[in-house]
């Protein structure tokens, strides 16, 4: 038995969702499908759906039988890939707008823990969809510092950094955002901002300091410190 592979692109005013659902109605399908004057399912899956169908075409010379195997495929969360076009199609007025004005944008990376927010984990990742959005990148250590290569990366993408972030992370923490005091986590800070210091970075360093551990202290603590202990450590490297 022969395999034949066709299709065919048409844009269409409803959600994605409703558009599956009849295409997968394969029994229905002469009912939207011109060219096809009967379908008769033979087998279904476990689900109920159409396995194996025997239709009847009319290719115009002359009527066509067939017998087809069918598998599905429901939509469902877009690709890394189709989320990063998505997301350019949203900004492209946005940057424009925003470049118009000289004003800075940022692609931030976030918590593999957070994807419910986003999709862009990677420092890597931001560096090279910020380039094509042509927008600079918010470099978040706390998001990064376990990234392989980071010295390497950040060599390379510090021409599209407009901010970095610092914080500091304890080993064994399982919820987010929970951050540290800068100093108090695991981190290691100092070696990650003298990578991004040596590698030619000369805007802002910004504190991100929220969650559950630094409630606990209280800002009014946490806060001096973090400021202190950052400023510490900038002025070692010489920032």
């Amino acid at each position: 038995m022969g395999t034949l592979e066709a299709s065919w692109t048409v844009e269409i005013a409803a959600p994605r969702e409703r558009c599956y659902e009849i295409a997968a109605d394969i029994a229905g399908s002469p009912e939207w499908n011109g060219t096809l004057e009967e379908v008769e399912v033979l087998q279904r899956d476990p689900e109920g759906r159409a396995l194996v169908v025997e239709t009847l075409s009319d290719a115009m010379v002359k009527k066509v039988r067939s017998w087809l195997r069918f598998a599905y495929d429901p939509p469902g969360g877009l690709t890394w890939e189709q989320a990063a076009d998505a997301l350019e199609g949203a900004l492209e007025l946005v940057v424009a707008h925003a470049t118009d004005r000289g004003v800075a944008l940022a692609l931030e990376h976030t918590n593999s823990l957070r994807p419910d927010i986003g999709f862009v984990h990677r420092l890597r990742d931001a560096i090279d969809l910020a380039r094509r959005l042509g927008i600079g990148v918010c470099m978040e250590t706390n998001a990064c510092w376990l990234e392989r290569g980071l010295d390497a990366t950040v060599a390379d993408g510090v021409d599209t950094f407009r901010l970095v972030q610092v914080s500091d992370f304890v080993l064994g923490t399982v919820d987010t955002p929970n951050r540290a005091v800068p100093g108090d986590g695991d981190i290691p800070l100092r070696r990650i901002l003298g990578q991004v210091v040596a590698a030619g970075y000369t805007g802002a360093f910004d504190l991100e300091i929220i969650g559950p551990r630094i409630e606990q202290e209280g800002y009014e603590s946490a806060v001096p410190r973090s400021v202190e202990n950052v400023a510490a450590v900038l002025d070692e490297l010489g920032a």
